[in-house]
């Protein structure tokens, strides 16, 4: 069953993509990780960056596959089959996401399982976006600042 809340699909461009991405994990606030450190897709309200456009169905099967979304298994050329490495690549595939979009949600994903010092998390996490949509030439000016999330989770 899909979420209704999901906001992005393969049709979304990079720009609305890492809009997403950035919205989603900064309203969050840190990473989505078990008791033992290890990074999820989805842990109970928590989602990582991939996991935020993924249903709940999709983040239950990846995650107890131990599946992780590496960057460098990707080749544009390849329809992934195999292995819990590519796993996400391929349902992400038919999902109908294409190679480009697939790898910046790889690199979305390093840029918030990379953080490790949560004091510092939306800073950090800001910094890697920022890097990396001057890696793709996507624009930064619609990215709101750290201090309109700060002000959400000390109104709430």
């Amino acid at each position: 069953m899909e979420s209704s809340w999901l906001m992005v699909t393969a049709s979304s461009t990079n720009q609305e993509i890492l809009e997403f991405v950035y919205d989603f994990i900064m309203t969050q606030g840190k990473r989505c990780i078990d008791e033992y450190g290890t990074c999820m897709y989805k842990k109970g309200n928590l989602r990582c960056a991939v996991g935020c456009i993924l249903s709940d169905d999709d983040c239950e099967m990846l995650s107890s596959k131990n599946s992780a979304l590496y960057v460098k298994h990707l080749k544009p050329e390849v329809h992934y089959t195999h292995d819990y490495s590519t796993l996400v690549c391929r349902r992400l595939q038919q999902l109908g996401y294409n190679y480009d979009q697939i790898k910046l949600l790889a690199d979305l994903q390093v840029a918030h399982d990379s953080i490790r010092d949560p004091t510092h998390f939306r800073r950090d996490f800001r910094v890697n976006v920022i890097k990396i949509a001057s890696d793709y030439g996507l624009s930064v000016t619609k990215l709101k600042s750290i201090k309109h999330y700060e002000r959400l989770v000390s109104s709430v």
